[in-house]
């Protein structure tokens, strides 16, 4: 992968320039700044300045975009690599899920914020332009319905908001784990092939 302080202008081979940022990296709302005019941390992107369709990496699997409505959360065919996706909330674009407004500062503070920081740096395994918006506060984008991951877990790509904001705690499992990884998600990580199911 190349410098993410740079525009990306060639793709890597089977890659193709990200249809939303087209290689620049950046948050469209903020122009990378992670702020917007009025000073406010930009929501769209959650200040991180990043594209969120595809993390600030500035290339998408080829295919990708027209991939995002055909995408399945059934478990896999015995045999393929998974991770597991948790942190299901109808908040954050799953439905039949339960709501999180019940959960809402009840998480832990300690090692919120490395949390939050390993949320935010997991990489893009499903993605979608599609936008999630905030029910207790209508201005806000908490950002998009795409899904991270860290090779083991998967988690909606707003939980991070939800967490930061509103203390929401994060999922046991995934805690533990990202205890375990010393709080920083895997530098390589291996996308290919790898689906999403309830369980591991």
């Amino acid at each position: 992968m190349s410098d993410r302080s740079k525009p990306l202008t060639q793709p890597d081979a089977g890659y193709e320039l990200c249809y939303e940022c087209d290689g620049s990296r950046l948050c469209w709302s903020c122009n990378g700044k992670g702020r917007l005019g009025d000073g406010e941390r930009c929501y769209t992107c959650v200040g991180r300045g990043l594209c969120i369709v595809c993390n600030g990496d500035g290339e998408l699997l080829l295919g990708a975009k027209a991939e995002v409505d055909a995408v399945s959360y059934h478990p896999p065919p015995p045999g393929e690599r998974r991770v597991a996706l948790v942190g299901r909330y109808l908040e954050l674009g799953f439905e039949d899920a339960p709501s999180l407004e019940r959960l809402v500062r009840t998480g832990s503070a300690m090692n919120r914020e490395k949390a939050v920081a390993y949320l935010k740096a997991g990489k893009t395994l499903i993605l979608t332009p599609s936008l999630l918006r905030d029910p207790f506060d209508r201005t806000r984008t908490p950002g998009s319905r795409s899904i991270l991951t860290d090779g083991r877990f998967a988690w909606s790509a707003g939980l991070a908001y939800y967490v930061e904001q509103y203390g929401l705690p994060v999922p046991a499992d995934l805690e533990a784990h990202m205890e375990r990884n010393h709080w920083s998600v895997p530098q390589e990580i291996d996308l290919k092939g790898l689906r999403v199911s309830d369980h591991l």
